[in-house]
């Protein structure tokens, strides 16, 4: 509903009024003129108050009614924005491999030649590292406590934790939330948990390389939308945490993979950047086509809350009116000089709605 309308005053203020006086006509009548007033005054607030909810209400269902038909493409959007990324990645890494190959012709070696270029994309990783590490040291004693008495902690949380598991390979452990409370308990998570996270993800001191079954779990968390670093921080602060470290250990085990030295001639090289190249081309495509279809939705969708909102308004302009209406009798009542005439006398100074 329009912003004027729902910041309009609806709780009806402490208003001083008259004491009840058996002889006093006069004043007693004022007082009876008071709460006529008031009395209009609290019902429109309240019918005001049930009219912003039921439009509230109303609103939220409508947006839920969207969500099936924009979660393909929130996904479609993510999934390959996901590939983008490793592509722009894989072509600016081969762009680089093709021009040392080009500089040092038979004498190419690439473990020597682009060394410097792979410490200096690794080296880029660290902040997404650091930022991770610093939630989780962050993580106060209450907000671990909140996430380990979950019986059924939220969707998200639940991927989170146990991806977590999954990818540190916790010695002979069944990777389910039982197991994860361990994880979780105080002494576990402050003296070992965010040491180890740092010790395997040091970039360049990974002792163990990942497996199939890691990359393959990595892959599947970071292409649900729902598991960004910050979404899942809303439902839970230690599994932000966990989150921004498994977004970041995916780049790093990419960047890693991509950079291993290969025997490809030049040749070779060139044609995997041409092909790299025109796959780019597609995610592009896709991307824009998925965004620009979400973006229709969300036109159609604010529509319909105008009009929703402005249904709404039909009736609340009115109510809002008669409100301020019903207020302003009151104020004229209460400072006219027939009612200041008995002040000192039988008005009371104290009253308020609930002394009635």
């Amino acid at each position: 509903m329009s912003q004027d309308k729902s910041n309009a005053t609806t709780t009806t203020p402490l208003r001083p009024t008259l004491a009840p006086s058996s002889v006093d006509p006069e004043a007693d009548e004022i007082e009876a003129e008071l709460r006529e007033h008031e009395g209009e005054i609290e019902d429109r607030s309240s019918a005001m108050g049930q009219l912003r909810g039921e439009y509230a209400f109303n609103a939220n269902k409508l947006k839920e009614s969207y969500y099936p038909r924009a979660l393909p493409l929130l996904k479609s959007v993510h999934v390959n924005g996901y590939y983008r990324q490793r592509l722009e990645r894989e072509i600016a890494w081969l762009g680089q491999k093709v021009i040392a190959m080009e500089q040092h012709k038979g004498g190419f070696f690439e473990l020597r030649d682009l060394a410097q270029a792979k410490k200096a994309l690794l080296d880029s990783l660290h902040p997404k590292f650091e930022e991770a590490f610093q939630q989780l040291e962050r993580v106060t004693k209450t907000e671990l406590a909140v996430l380990r008495n979950y019986e059924n902690p939220p969707p998200i949380v639940l991927a989170t934790v146990l991806t977590v598991m999954k990818i540190r390979g916790e010695e002979d452990a069944v990777v389910n939330w039982e197991q994860a409370r361990i994880l979780l308990s105080e002494t576990y998570y402050y003296s070992f948990f965010t040491c180890k996270c740092r010790n395997h993800t040091k970039p360049g001191q990974i002792g163990e390389q990942p497996t199939p079954e890691h990359l393959a779990a990595l892959e599947e968390y970071v292409l649900d939308p729902e598991t960004s670093g910050e979404n899942v921080s809303r439902a839970s602060v230690p599994g932000g945490g966990m989150s921004l470290w498994l977004h970041a250990l995916t780049v790093y085990y990419h960047v890693t993979a991509m950079t291993t030295p290969t025997k490809q001639t030049l040749e070779e090289t060139r044609e995997q950047l041409l092909r790299k190249r025109m796959a780019l081309e597609e995610k592009k495509e896709e991307v824009s086509d998925a965004s620009a279809k979400l973006d229709l939705l969300n036109k159609e969708l604010a529509t319909e809350l105008e009009d929703l909102r402005q249904r709404y308004d039909v009736h609340m302009e009115p109510l809002q009116d008669m409100f301020f209406t019903a207020n302003q009798k009151f104020n004229d009542v209460f400072s006219s000089p027939k009612r200041r005439a008995h002040d000192g006398s039988s008005l009371s100074p104290n009253y308020s709605p609930s002394s009635k």
